[in-house]
């Protein structure tokens, strides 16, 4: 069954956060979805940072708020990637991402963490970045997701992506639309 939907597993807002080096050594930026959040449909914010420390080394972290009434949650992300870049004409790097995910403050879970495996592929065409990507997270009950993202400067130091992430959660298949805006630095 699938659902094109913006409902977020609680384990499942984990996204790539991928600025090619071509783009931008150091960016910073928001990321935001509309979806249903404790219960109530409104937007999710989350703040990036992405850092390169050379052509196929680089990091990158989300963080985000998530507050109700009665609780407070924080949801991060790290993580750490390595680029095989290629000298095609379209095809530029294959990545591979190991992320740290966890959700704080969270008073049914409290400590709830867990892995992340991604295969990212990246293809320039003109102006604009196409980004494929494959990932796990290593949960007990196991979440697969496809990435397929657009993104491109604008003006001098920023960044527009859109991204869609198709996730396989046990018997429920998720879409979910995002958004960011990013600043380079």
């Amino acid at each position: 069954m699938l659902f094109c939907s913006n409902e977020l597993n609680e384990n499942d807002f984990i996204t790539q956060n991928y600025i090619p080096f071509q783009e931008s050594n150091i960016s910073f930026g928001f990321k935001s979805f509309y979806g249903l959040v404790n219960d109530q449909n409104e937007y999710q914010k989350m703040l990036f940072l992405n850092n390169w420390f050379s052509n196929n080394l680089y990091t990158s972290a989300l963080i985000s708020l998530i507050e109700d009434s009665n609780d407070m949650q924080l949801r991060y992300n790290l993580s750490l990637g390595y680029a095989y870049n290629v000298n095609n004409f379209y095809l530029k790097n294959f990545v591979l991402l190991l992320g740290y995910n966890r959700l704080r403050f969270n008073n049914e879970n409290p400590n709830q963490t867990n892995m992340s495996y991604d295969l990212l592929m990246n293809v320039k065409i003109e102006k604009l970045w196409f980004t494929f990507s494959y990932g796990i997270i290593d949960l007990n009950d196991r979440i697969e997701k496809i990435n397929l993202g657009l993104m491109r400067s604008i003006q001098r130091n920023f960044l527009i992506s859109f991204k869609l992430k198709y996730s396989f959660i046990k018997e429920k298949n998720i879409i979910t639309p995002f958004f960011s805006i990013g600043y380079k630095i």
